[in-house]
């Protein structure tokens, strides 16, 4: 089993619903499309290239912090005997499984659409219009949580061990505040590191897309709904501003709309946060396009992961 896999249901557990971006130095945006392989989320595009005037709210908070961790045991082993100013202790950190992970971000920014609504109703019309290509497998970035600084830490195996130096100033220290002060007096090539120094997406949440039937049967892919309304339309779509939104309804984790087509045909759309086990079936399962072309997935190679 992938150690990402395991990370990944690790950090959705401890988080209430967020995924780590991995590898968490790649860009990851509000707005951005794409869908879920090797257990990673690989960007295709963003609807600003289409939307413009979709509104994004940036909530930053230079005082929050974010400590986790799991399958993680810390020890102090005391302190360090050296001649400086600033006393130091070590720590040894033991992981007990494959993707286990200590994640401490500093200085949060929490970013998403500040319309949820409106977000539904302009990404529903690009779908129907086929102005954007939406494929069964995609999902979209709907929140981001970015850090000014972040210390990461996640083992790749089993009963990994590193210890640090570095001075612990409060009684539960959060080590994204010491980055660029520890130093790792026991290295580990089982434990991948980050220490990020400026603004990074770390976590985030996506939605998917899918039909919601009249007569309230199961879901439907959006590929069978677009095929169905080429062969309605004779493969004219509409335009976008020509689609409608005539209702709305929302919940915790899912909203549902009707949109309204110039031939006056309803379609019901669900917009669904993705939770653990749909983000595990959608990275494992073949891709399918609208078209009905299948792509086959390419198993991803752990070791081409760069290392800190």
């Amino acid at each position: 089993m992938s150690f990402i896999k395991n990370l990944q249901k690790n950090i959705n557990a401890v988080t209430e619903g967020y995924f780590a971006n991995w590898t968490p130095d790649m860009p990851i945006s509000v707005g951005d499309y794409g869908d879920i392989s090797g257990y990673r989320f690989t960007r295709d595009g963003n609807v600003s290239r289409h939307l413009n005037n979709i509104d994004i709210d940036e909530q930053q908070l230079d005082t929050a912090t974010f400590e986790k961790k799991y399958g993680l045991s810390i020890k102090n082993l005391g302190k360090v005997e050296e001649s400086t100013a600033i006393e130091k202790t070590r720590l040894r950190l033991e992981f007990g499984y494959d993707g286990s992970f200590l994640y401490h971000l500093k200085d949060l920014t929490n970013i998403q659409f500040k319309e949820r609504q409106d977000a539904f109703r302009k990404l529903g019309a690009l779908i129907l219009s086929g102005t954007i290509i939406w494929r069964d497998d995609y999902v979209l970035v709907t929140e981001v949580k970015q850090a000014n600084k972040a210390l990461i830490l996640v083992a790749d195996s089993a009963k990994a061990e590193m210890e640090i130096e570095c001075s612990l100033e409060e009684p539960v220290i959060n080590f994204a505040r010491a980055i660029g002060a520890i130093s790792y007096s026991l290295d580990s090539n089982r434990i991948i590191r980050y220490e990020i120094k400026q603004n990074a997406s770390i976590l985030f949440r996506v939605v998917q897309f899918t039909e919601v039937p009249p007569d309230g049967g199961p879901k439907t892919p959006i590929s069978r709904l677009m095929a169905r309304i080429r062969e309605k339309l004779s493969n004219n779509l509409p335009r976008p501003e020509s689609i409608y939104l005539r209702e709305y309804v929302e919940s915790e984790d899912e909203a549902i709309g009707e949109f309204m087509l110039p031939n006056s045909e309803i379609i019901k759309l669900s917009q669904k946060f993705v939770d653990i086990g749909s983000f595990l079936e959608i990275s494992e399962r073949e891709t399918i396009l609208d078209s009905d072309t299948i792509i086959e997935r390419v198993p991803v190679n752990q070791r081409q992961i760069q290392r800190h």
